[in-house]
């Protein structure tokens, strides 16, 4: 492949553990990789800064004139998963009128708590306090640091999409079909490494490598109908919530 034709060649690797089957093998001549936490993706990508990434499903839906999905690859989960928590110094049904605390990470984990309490538990905090520094009355953790969508799952019986692979709608079709079939083969690859991934990251992250593996295996990194369905269902919730100021 000749070097890419667009003025980025930055592709955002989101540095946590449930994206490490995706990189584990990448080839990635001809291209940089740029680690970036979601939140700071979905704003690199808008200014055009980078030709792919998963990026954030929020994020995606306001890119989406720019950014089409690669191929059928995304981060979603049939379930509990520890990647995303809510601690809360009160029973949920207690949150109304309180405060919750959210991370900088992800528009997406947030856009769905906030679903989930308004059309789920039927509650309505007074305010989201963004950073996790000062006392509130829940917090919401993102990532390898906090390591649920059981709730999503319970609701709506879908899988939730946290994550969608999207490229560039402007870059060469040559180019976009090789980054495809790249990704294809890494993953591939990469689905096979699980084990060593968990026994590489267990000393870091303070977990043995089976319970690792354990998570690592949960997530569905090739989207099928029913994740692009929960999909649907979670942009025409966000819909909803904006027609309702």
């Amino acid at each position: 492949m000749s070097s890419p034709s667009t003025t980025s060649t930055l592709i955002a690797r989101i540095p946590y553990l449930n994206t490490e089957p995706f990189y584990r093998t990448f080839q990635a001549a001809g291209y940089e990789l740029l680690d970036l936490p979601p939140r700071q993706l979905g704003e690199a990508a808008a200014r055009g800064r980078v030709v792919a990434g998963p990026m954030s499903l929020v994020d995606w839906f306001h890119l989406e004139d720019r950014f089409e999905p690669l191929g059928p690859y995304g981060i979603a989960s049939a379930g509990a998963v520890r990647s995303v928590l809510l601690f809360s110094r009160k029973p949920i049904e207690e949150l109304t009128g309180g405060t919750i605390s959210i991370t900088e990470d992800t528009s997406t984990s947030v856009r769905l708590l906030e679903i989930l309490c308004r059309d789920y538990w039927g509650i309505r905090p007074a305010s989201w306090r963004r950073g996790t520094l000062e006392p509130t009355d829940a917090m919401l953790l993102i990532g390898d640091a906090a390591l649920r969508a059981a709730a999503w799952y319970e609701w709506q019986a879908k899988p939730f999409v946290f994550a969608l692979w999207v490229v560039r709608k402007d870059l060469p079709l040559e180019e976009k079909t090789i980054l495809g079939m790249r990704f294809e083969d890494a993953l591939y690859e990469g689905l096979k490494q699980i084990p060593a991934i968990a026994a590489e990251r267990s000393p870091d992250l303070g977990l043995p490598a089976d319970e690792l593996e354990q998570y690592l295996r949960h997530f569905r990194y090739r989207l099928g109908p029913e994740d692009w369905e929960g999909l649907d269902i979670f942009r025409r919730l966000i819909d909803r919530g904006s027609h309702a100021g």
